[in-house]
Formats: C-alpha cells, structure tokens, sequence
C-alpha cells in the first residue's frame, strides 16, 4: 500500500518507472531531486505547516527552522545518492537550500494574501 498518493499516481497511473541508467553524480538529477524535495516539505508542513500557514512568528523565523532541516534532509538523502567530493555536495545543498528559500516565501505570500481576501470577502 502507498501512503503517497503521489507515488502511486506516478507509478501505477503515468507508468513512471526508476532511470536505468545510474544518476549523475555532480548534481542530483530528477526524479531523485523532486523526491528530496518532497521529503523536506513533506517534513517541514508536518512538523510547522499549521502555525506557519497561521503566520504564528514571521518569515526569517521560518527560513532557520528550514535550513536546520535541510541539513537533516540532505545529510540523509547523501546516504543514498551518490555526489562526488565535498565540493559537489556544497554546491548542491546550496541549491536545495535557495529553492526551498523560494518555495516558503512562496508559500508565505500566498497564504498572505488569501487571509487579506478572506477578510475582504467578509
């Protein structure tokens, strides 16, 4: 059983299926990228979404909360995917790093402007 709709949707519904071909290793290449990704937010939004989507503290709070975890993340997917030198592995966390920056201040402006339309609605 899948406990990611995602998963089954991109394997059983879209017949995705795992490269066969061994991953690039000077940069996380896709789909293994997109699943470190997942991880985090999937994380992230369990562990914070209810008072980050409540706007509870403000945007630089959040962004250290990420980036502790994104080091978590990262040190963990490392376990698995193969990134040659530390170098490598630097540039690319630094990379998940500024995305998952963009992804939350993202995320913050549009839960944002939904509460000031909501209250605009009222």
């Amino acid at each position: 059983m899948y406990s990611c709709p995602h998963a089954f949707l991109i394997e059983h519904l879209l017949y995705f299926k795992e490269p066969s071909a061994p991953p690039p290793q000077r940069e996380i290449g896709q789909p293994y990228y997109g699943s470190l990704f997942h991880a985090f937010a999937a994380k992230f939004y369990d562990e914070n979404g209810t008072e980050f989507c409540s706007h509870k503290k403000n945007l630089t709070h959040w962004i250290g909360v990420a980036d502790r975890l994104v080091d978590s993340v990262f040190n963990e997917f490392l376990k698995q995917y193969p990134l040659v030198g530390d170098g490598v592995r630097a540039q690319q966390k630094q990379r998940f790093k500024r995305d998952i920056h963009e992804l939350l201040e993202h995320a913050w402006e549009q839960v944002k402007n939904a509460s000031v339309l909501r209250w605009i609605d009222l």
